[in-house]
């Protein structure tokens, strides 16, 4: 099975979900009453904000904490490139960052690994 990459900035995940708002044709509909009909204009291509979700594992509680503080950095930030399922979805606004879970992973015999891995889930709000 191929390994995909995705990305935020330079930012790797294990998985993305959810769907995307790509960017299309944005139109604004023209009723004027009396009048038979709909007119439309056209305001350019854009996108709506949109909510993807992200999993990652990362070393530590501690270490997916810090990364937290690093996501965050970019809300309002510089547009950064996009990559899912190794395709560029182009550069995109982060708008928001939230932690959904941070909780240590377990071993395979059962016993917990001490903090020494967790398990990171993220929600990114873009916009583009």
């Amino acid at each position: 099975m191929p390994v995909h990459l995705n990305t935020i900035g330079y930012f790797q995940f294990l998985s993305m979900e959810g769907p995307p708002f790509l960017r299309q044709e944005q139109l604004e509909l023209i009723e004027r009453a009396g009048v038979d009909g709909t007119a439309v204009r056209k305001t350019g291509k854009r996108s709506k904000p949109f909510e993807i979700v992200t999993l990652n594992y990362e070393a530590s509680l501690q270490s997916a904490h810090n990364k937290m503080l690093e996501y965050k950095a970019m809300v309002g930030d510089d547009p950064v490139e996009w990559v899912r399922h190794s395709v560029s979805e182009g550069t995109w606004l982060v708008l928001e960052v939230r932690e959904r879970e941070r909780y240590a992973i377990f071993n395979s015999l059962g016993g917990l690994v001490g903090g020494e891995q967790c398990c990171h889930v993220v929600s990114w709000t873009l916009l583009g």
